[in-house]
């Protein structure tokens, strides 16, 4: 998989977050739950309103549409 965002990737394959969010705020609380650049996270489901629940360490995180299509992410090079 070449680079894409949250919302194209798929489900359970282990990606690297390849940048952080935009708007500095927001980039600000993503990072406080763990998600920086290069952070290694899977997305482990599809939400109805078209977000992601997001799997960081071993926590969860649920997104809305809008900031898994800012999230740009890649495929892990630590993949199993």
């Amino acid at each position: 998989m070449t680079d894409s965002t949250l919302l194209s990737a798929p489900l359970f394959c282990e990606l690297a977050l390849a940048a952080a969010h935009p708007d500095p705020g927001l980039r600000l609380r993503l990072g406080e739950m763990g998600l920086r650049p290069g952070s290694r996270l899977r997305v482990v489901q599809r939400t109805v309103g078209g977000g992601r629940v997001i799997e960081v360490a071993s926590t969860r995180i649920a997104l809305d549409r809008r900031t898994c299509r800012a999230l740009a992410a890649a495929e892990s090079a630590h993949a199993a």
